[in-house]
């Protein structure tokens, strides 16, 4: 822990206490996750999106996961479902790609957020040190912020979600990138994959001449 304006800490804990202040402060939520139900997923209709009570089998995708994989000892071997539920506000959601395309999409469009800047702007301490993250995203290059990430990791899974932005000609153009991984083998390169990807959608010649 730091003294507040000193540092800054990955901490799920943190996160989960912000999203029941942040439901609390909303009014009219009797938790988080009715608050995202009306304000994410009811504005962007995602249909997957949901809590992950595996557990409880409450969520709508048990049926339709995909087995996940863990490494042990070298070994690639089938991993257990775990309940992600107590954690919502820091990672606890279950989605299709497709959702969480619709999410990156929402955010960049500026349908959920009302001061979009704040996205790409690294959080600065009061020594004047600045870190790689802004508000809910990986800044790679404060000096250059055309490019935000996300990134989470689950036994048996891995997420990315970058979002890039260019402009070319006088007109900007933007692409968001999902990527999913039913493995926690971190050799797999899910990371150098989705900027792989961005180099193939901005630097083709069809996006080049639509762009001019």
């Amino acid at each position: 822990l730091h003294i507040p304006g000193w540092g800054s800490g990955y901490s799920s804990f943190a996160y989960n206490l912000a999203g029941a202040v942040t439901a609390a402060a909303a009014g009219g939520f009797a938790n988080f996750t009715e608050l995202v139900t009306d304000t994410v997923m009811d504005e962007l209709n995602l249909t997957t999106l949901s809590p992950g009570y595996v557990w409880k089998d409450k969520t709508l995708l048990v049926d339709d996961w995909t087995d996940q994989f863990e490494v042990i000892n070298d070994k690639t071997v089938l991993s257990k479902r775990h309940d992600i539920s107590w954690k919502l506000p820091s990672g606890g959601f279950v989605s299709s790609t497709e959702d969480l395309l619709k999410f990156c999409r929402g955010l960049t469009q500026n349908k959920l957020i009302h001061q979009p800047k704040a996205m790409q702007i690294p959080y600065e301490n009061i020594f004047g040190l600045t870190s790689e993250y802004a508000v809910g995203w990986k800044v790679p290059d404060p000096q250059n912020p055309k490019h935000l990430s996300h990134n989470g990791t689950h036994i048996g899974g891995l997420s990315q979600v970058d979002w890039f932005s260019e402009e070319i000609g006088g007109k900007k153009s933007s692409v968001c990138i999902v990527l999913f991984s039913n493995t926690t083998n971190y050799s797999f390169p899910i990371w150098d994959l989705s900027e792989e990807l961005y180099r193939v959608y901005f630097y083709n010649k069809d996006e080049q001449k639509r762009l001019q």
